[in-house]
């Protein structure tokens, strides 16, 4: 009986031993704006909202997603993970570049409760934002810019790619990179626009 109890405890001590070992440590990643922008445009004035932006389901989840090596299979990490939603993230990215670009503007980023109460609102949806780790990374995104009663001024589509290094930091600093190239794109539209 003893050699058979001492048998359970070696065998429950061994499962402990390989069940309740360390687990990988997650990582936490923030997307970052670019202040570094060559020619800020001090002549631009006006008030802009930057409106939640719009996500696909795969990407609306604590994890990086990442594609496999066919652009066709994700992959989901459980243990590479954004420190903040990715829409809130990709949200105040937005309306720190723009106000890096435009230091005198007002650039307000807008809850769904505040909509129509700036003269011009920016609207972003991404269609795809996502790569292949140590490879590349693209950005697809629909945007519009509405004036303050909902009437679309302008209505573009924007696809962007960039290579990558350095694991999920560089795969993240990449994402960065592309989001900036958005939002330099829209804020050169915004300069266009002859709205008071």
């Amino acid at each position: 009986m003893k050699k058979k109890l001492f048998l359970l405890i070696g065998c429950l001590g061994m499962i402990t031993a390989c069940v309740g070992g360390r687990s990988p440590v997650s990582s936490f990643y923030m997307l970052q704006a670019d202040s570094s922008v060559s020619k800020p445009d001090l002549a631009f004035t006006k008030t802009v909202g930057v409106d939640t932006v719009s996500l696909p389901d795969y990407l609306d989840r604590p994890q990086i997603v990442t594609f496999k090596t066919d652009m066709v299979e994700l992959n989901v990490d459980e243990f590479n993970r954004w420190g903040d939603s990715l829409d809130t993230m990709l949200q105040q990215v937005i309306v720190d570049d723009l106000s890096a670009q435009f230091p005198n503007a007002t650039i307000d980023l807008l809850t769904s409760g505040e909509y129509g109460t700036t003269p011009l609102t920016v609207k972003i949806t991404i269609n795809r934002l996502g790569g292949i780790l140590n490879q590349t990374v693209l950005l697809d995104a629909s945007w519009q810019i509405v004036d303050q009663d909902d009437r679309v001024l302008i209505q573009k589509r924007t696809q962007l790619t960039d290579s990558v290094s350095e694991g999920y930091v560089g795969y993240v600093k990449a994402q960065s990179r592309l989001i900036s190239d958005l939002s330099l794109e829209i804020g050169q539209h915004l300069v266009r626009l002859k709205v008071k």
